[in-house]
């Protein structure tokens, strides 16, 4: 059986079942220590606690890398709205180029598209309305193409700026598909199932040498739980930039589509 999308389902919920989990795990260890008789444990208790702090060093170095993966996706799908909207703004400047008459409906065409663009970014995600915003926008790109592929289009001297429009609405088209891959390039599902399988390994061997120790201390465990539970939360948040708290700022599309509109 194939292991579940973990992008499809919500971070709190994912979170919340491994903290469950995570608690599970610890009391599981800790029932097992209790039952090690005491001379067992002083005679493997110097190894065993080295195992676990290997363990917790491991721990903490998945979700440091988990975290450093998640950030770094974060940046690029922010750095590429920027430059989309870079673009956009010099196409437009462009358009100046092209035959008065042809010069106002290829800037109108502009106004459209950054406007499905930031539509682009508000649908849900794999909605529908996604599809639509997304199909909408590559009908906009194709007929940009085709008006500065036309020579007859350009004022004098033609040459030049036809070169230059063109190069503009290529790069038009391509900076789409590069934000379309950014948006889709997650943290790999396999280091977050190794997250969650090395949390619940490393929280049950504490709770057994808490077990081991006769000893218990619940507000240890549920701040070491609480606080796992909530770097992983915000590792998944950063890798999905359309849902939870932290979202891709759309100030650079914003304030392109202002300077449009009162151009």
């Amino acid at each position: 059986m194939a292991a579940p999308d973990l992008y499809q389902i919500p971070s709190l919920l994912l979170c919340t079942a491994l903290l469950v989990l995570l608690l599970a795990s610890i009391e599981a260890g800790h029932a097992a220590g209790r039952r090690t008789r005491e001379d067992d444990w002083e005679a493997s208790s110097g190894a065993f606690l080295t195992l676990a702090s290997a363990a917790m060093a491991l721990l903490g170095l998945l979700l440091a890398f988990s975290f450093s993966m998640a950030v770094a996706r974060f940046e690029a799908r922010q750095a590429v709205i920027l430059k989309e909207a870079n673009i956009i703004g010099t196409t437009y400047l462009r358009a100046d180029f092209l035959q008065p008459e042809l010069a106002g409906q290829f800037k109108s065409a502009l106004r459209g598209f950054a406007d499905e663009r930031i539509a682009y970014h508000l649908t849900l995600h794999d909605s529908p309305e996604q599809q639509a915003s997304m199909s909408r926008a590559q009908a906009i790109q194709a007929q940009l193409w085709t008006t500065v592929t036309r020579v007859e289009n350009y004022q004098e001297p033609k040459a030049m700026r036809l070169s230059l429009l063109v190069a503009s609405v290529n790069d038009l088209i391509d900076v789409t598909a590069e934000r379309q891959f950014v948006l889709d390039n997650h943290v790999p599902q396999a280091v977050i199932w190794m997250v969650f399988a090395v949390t619940l390994v490393a929280g049950a061997m504490g709770g057994y040498a808490f077990g081991a120790k006769r000893q218990r201390n619940w507000l240890a465990v549920a701040g070491f739980a609480l606080m796992i539970s909530i770097v992983v939360y915000t590792i998944l948040d950063l890798d999905r930039p359309r849902r939870g708290l932290i979202q891709v700022d759309q100030k650079p599309m914003l304030d392109l589509k202002a300077s449009l509109r009162s151009s």
